[in-house]
């Protein structure tokens, strides 16, 4: 039922004219005080939710005289000769004229919508007539001031999502110190910052959803702040052509403000409605991006290495002695292939190392390792700053080449980086030079191209803010507007298209408006307190996430397994971890350990692949019992650039689901003293109700530890309550399917199946104690290359060609799941 209110009140000598345009519980009131308005009220019911300590302009335009280069500034609030409010019941349109500024065109126009519907609301602004002597710099909108209730929680997207507790006491993303192009704010789409478009406000009794719904990533800044009691939230949006006179604008998209009830997690749901069907950058799967998905989502473990610390033959075997520790694939990111320091000179990164391609193809053959070179899309050497011969070599072919399609000031200096005492220019990502460059690079790396890598790692694209390009010569909108986020989403298109289809692509940070073309983020950046999965909650199954890590002197300490139990949980791909853990793991026992837990989270993760990697990641559930919790610091890069002491709770979980079947994934991350010493148990109890998940009938329950035993299949009529004990250091999951649906069948014993030798010559043997109908072997494309019943359990691979393969052996109606290497 729709409601509307209009009414005038008196206050003092002036009257003022209210309108109330609702959708049920939602009521939104405007108050026209004759040259301006104001955001009265936004209510849940009786329940108000604005900040009653402040009234906020709900937008403010900056516009610059193009004569004298002096500011104007004109709100909501007041300013205007003229308002005229046209609604109905569930929506209006203020159409504000008439500057009474006489320094402002008369002839300027600011329309602001806003319409309700089902307990939601969209908000829209445009500004016209700005005349032939002002351009538009910034906008604001929407400028909006909440109450703080207490006992609340805001979730500000700062990497996967952040949770601050009690927002009155204390919240400031004002603030982006590690931004370059503009401080005091945080912008949008930055990968180690805001890496998504909305906000959520929730106590125990309601919630408010903040979303920017801008389909193309347009360039915003955000801040939220305490302000007189309440939470600000604003949003800044740079003009696109300012400094050009007339630059009429139209907001981006729309803002939507919805009243919900939940967490973070029902927050991420309406942010993934709008995205998944209305965002340009929403992941479309092609088969060619299928494929992509495919392998970069079997990766158990990334690994890192840099050339440059030994020869390539001594770095092969390095290499290959790391991966043979794991029995599953890898992933191999390394630096310094080139005769270069990483952060040095690029994009001149030819010629390669002698022999990079031999080592590549090395260790690829066999299909259980993809190796990834690092280049930088984002920076180009300018030869400044550096101590090298070289550097004038650097600097003459910046100038000769790179100048012009580097991002300038409106001054026409160019943006520059400075890394290592080393000057970058940051390259606009539309110049047509930089695009060729980039491809070109990109084709060279691949398959290809000479040297033959799987994959590509490009460096910043994501992960650092855009800037406010004002470069006339590139052919885009001044300042702001989307040709930032378009520039590199045709970059990575060209790259596609010119590598080869299985040749998959990732960048550092996480920003969802490079989802679409991307098929993995590096994440190692992403910990930060109060950290919950709202990125994945959204994003999973679609696109990868890889990287969480630790330093080399962290494996004896809670750091270690505190971090990688938190990467691991929230669905992210182990990594990058340098190779030294798995050279000689026996060394010292806290080494051992260290490194057997990092197998364990690979072989974990790779064993359930077909829901982490494939699957949509659910609700988290909410476990009881005396768990502990662990503290261990983290470098909170986008948030306070500081290293910050958070606490969890040592038990963490984390819900999966792919088709009909369920899985619910445990992880004990506590060290005890001393060191390398597991320690001992805790224990805990969960509640599963299937219909959460649309599973019907009695359920079949799977125990899958990282072990090759995945032992006890029992049958479980829903819902249920277990309780589990589990080690420190140990992880486990529970594969739940509908029994109709499931392929598996009690058998009211333990499985043992084991498969050697692995690697495998020309056959392999099973151990199984049960029945083997047969045997079905895949491909690393997940094509299936040979069905075989087995003699004397024994299945011949001579005629295979070397590589790694999946083994499904079925059992009547079950089937169980292992791998062999095939040399």
């Amino acid at each position: 039922m729709f409601f509307f209110v209009a009414m005038a009140i008196l206050l003092g000598n002036t009257i003022y004219a209210q309108i109330t345009i609702s959708s049920g519980k939602l009521g939104i009131t405007i108050t026209n005080n004759g040259n301006g308005i104001t955001i009265s009220h936004i209510k849940d019911n009786n329940t108000e939710l604005l900040n009653p300590n402040t009234v906020t302009d709900i937008f403010s335009l900056s516009l610059i005289n193009i004569a004298t280069g002096s500011t104007e500034t004109i709100g909501a609030s007041t300013g205007w000769g003229n308002i005229n409010i046209i609604s109905n019941q569930s929506s209006c349109t203020i159409i504000m004229t008439n500057p009474i500024n006489v320094n402002i065109a008369s002839s300027l126009q600011a329309t602001l919508s806003i319409s309700t519907n089902d307990e939601k609301s969209s908000w829209d602004l445009s500004v016209t007539g700005i005349g032939q002597n002002h351009s538009l710099n910034d906008v604001i909108f929407p400028a909006i001031n909440i109450k703080a209730a207490g006992n609340d929680t805001f979730l500000y997207p700062l990497y996967s999502g952040k949770l601050i507790i009690n927002p009155g006491s204390g919240i400031d993303f004002f603030d982006d110190s590690n931004d370059n192009s503009d401080n005091n704010v945080g912008i949008y789409p930055r990968g180690w910052g805001t890496t998504m478009q909305f906000f959520s406000y929730y106590n125990s009794s309601y919630g408010i959803y903040f979303g920017f719904h801008d389909s193309v990533a347009s360039l915003k800044k955000f801040g939220i702040k305490n302000e007189n009691g309440g939470i600000k939230i604003q949003c800044t949006t740079p003009a696109g052509n300012k400094t050009k006179a007339g630059n009429n604008w139209q907001m981006p998209g729309h803002f939507e403000l919805d009243l919900f009830n939940g967490t973070w997690y029902d927050a991420a749901l309406i942010y993934k409605k709008w995205v998944s069907g209305s965002a340009s950058y929403w992941p479309v799967e092609t088969p060619s991006r299928k494929l992509r998905q495919h392998k970069a989502g079997e990766i158990g473990i990334w690994l890192t290495s840099h050339l440059s610390d030994a020869s390539i033959p001594q770095m092969q075997n390095y290499i290959q002695t790391a991966a043979n520790f794991f029995d599953f694939p890898v992933g191999v990111h390394i630096y310094k292939w080139n005769y270069f320091d990483y952060d040095h000179y690029y994009p001149r990164y030819f010629p390669e190392r002698a022999g990079l391609d031999t080592l590549v193809n090395n260790l690829q053959k066999n299909g259980d390792i993809i190796i990834m070179p690092y280049i930088n899309g984002r920076l180009w050497d300018t030869g400044i700053g550096g101590n090298d011969p070289e550097d004038s070599i650097t600097a003459a072919y910046f100038n000769n080449n790179g100048i012009g399609g580097a991002a300038k000031h409106n001054d026409g200096t160019y943006y520059s980086e400075t890394f290592m005492s080393n000057k970058f220019a940051t390259m606009c990502p539309t110049d047509t030079l930089w695009q060729n460059l980039m491809t070109d690079i990109s084709l060279q790396l691949t398959q290809k191209g000479r040297i033959g890598a799987k994959s590509l790692y490009i460096d910043m694209i994501s992960a650092s803010a855009a800037v406010q390009c004002m470069d006339s010569t590139h052919n885009h909108p001044l300042g702001g507007g989307h040709y930032w986020t378009e520039g590199y989403t045709k970059l990575l298109q060209r790259i596609h298209d010119s590598i080869g289809t299985e040749d998959f692509i990732t960048v550092e940070g996480g920003c969802d408006f490079l989802a679409g073309q991307v098929d993995a983020f590096m994440v190692q950046g992403w910990m930060t307190g109060n950290q919950v999965p709202a990125w994945q909650t959204i994003y999973s199954g679609k696109v990868q996430l890889f990287g969480t890590r630790t330093g080399g002197s962290m494996y004896g300490d809670q750091r270690f397994y505190g971090r990688l139990s938190q990467g691991f949980i929230y669905g992210v791909q182990t990594g990058r971890q340098y190779i030294w853990l798995a050279i000689n793991p026996s060394q010292n026992s806290e080494k051992l350990m260290a490194a057997n837990y990092v197998k364990a989270l690979g072989r974990l993760r790779y064993k359930l692949r077909y829901f982490m990697s494939y699957g949509e990641m659910k609700r988290p559930l909410t476990l009881t019992g005396n768990i502990p919790d662990i503290s261990y610091t983290v470098m909170d890069w986008g948030g306070c650039r500081c290293t910050d002491t958070i606490s969890n709770p040592a038990i963490r979980n984390s819900v999966w689901q792919n088709d009909s079947a369920v899985v619910l994934v445990f992880s004990n991350a506590r060290i005890q003293s001393p060191a390398g010493v597991p320690g001992g148990n805790i224990n805990f109890t969960f509640d599963f109700d299937p219909a959460d998940y649309g599973l019907q009938g009695p359920l079949t329950i799977q125990k899958i530890t990282p072990d090759f035993d995945d032992s006890i299949i029992t049958i479980n009529n829903a819902p249920f309550q277990k309780n589990v004990s589990l080690p420190n250091l140990n992880l486990v999951a529970y594969k739940i399917t509908a029994s109709g649906h499931s392929g598996f069948k009690s058998t009211g014993r333990t499985v043992k199946l084991h498969i050697y030798p692995n690697p495998a010559d020309d056959y392999f043997k099973i151990i199984y104690n049960g029945n083997i109908d047969n045997v079905e072997i895949y491909n690393y494309l997940g094509q299936i290359v040979m069905k075989v019943k087995p003699e004397k359990n024994t299945v011949g691979i001579r005629n295979l060609s070397a590589g790694f393969y999946q083994i499904i052996l079925w059992d009547n109606d079950k089937q169980f799941v292992s791998k062999i290497i095939k040399k």
